[in-house]
């Protein structure tokens, strides 16, 4: 009994490690600002009254599920839930519209933000994600990856452009 509870300790001893879940950086493009973000490029109005510079998005922060669910693979979709905040201020954006937009022509996905967070649901497969926000750049990830049965979360630091105190 004990030569087994030793070729049970040695077996279990060469396992590699691997933590169930733990928070990745993104593989997919970096989220990038639509629209000009350059803090040379002071726009009259904030020449006169003063402004705040432009603030570059922070990378995307991908927390991928290790459970399945059943039913969204039964559907053939995946969720994503979205974590949306300033990168200014760390502060969860109160309002914003989310567009999941397919490479297939097809009606893009619509969801919304309330307090920082907004959930979407579509098919599997690859998507661009556009985010519009009052008071932020457009921002926009290329290519995003919704797995077939998984309910992943994505954090999002969103940039500003100027910002005129008018």
């Amino acid at each position: 009994m004990s030569r087994r509870a030793a070729l049970l300790i040695f077996l279990l001893a060469c396992q590699p490690s691997r933590p169930a879940l733990a928070p990745q950086a993104s593989s997919v493009t970096p989220l990038r600002m639509l629209g000009d973000a350059n803090p040379d490029s002071m726009p009259p109005s904030c020449r006169v009254h003063g402004g705040t510079a432009p603030v570059k998005p922070g990378l995307p922060l991908w927390i991928f599920s290790a459970q399945r669910d059943r039913a969204l693979d039964s559907l053939g979709s995946g969720r994503l839930l979205i974590h949306l905040v300033s990168a200014r201020t760390g502060e969860p954006l109160q309002s914003a519209a989310l567009y999941l937009e397919s490479i297939a022509p097809r009606r893009p996905i619509t969801g919304y933000v309330s307090e920082g967070w907004a959930r979407l649901q579509a098919p599997a497969g690859r998507y661009a994600l556009r985010i519009r926000a009052i008071g932020f750049g457009a921002a926009m990830i290329d290519s995003l990856d919704l797995r077939r049965g998984y309910a992943d979360t994505l954090r999002l630091a969103v940039g500003q452009q100027w910002f005129c105190s008018l």
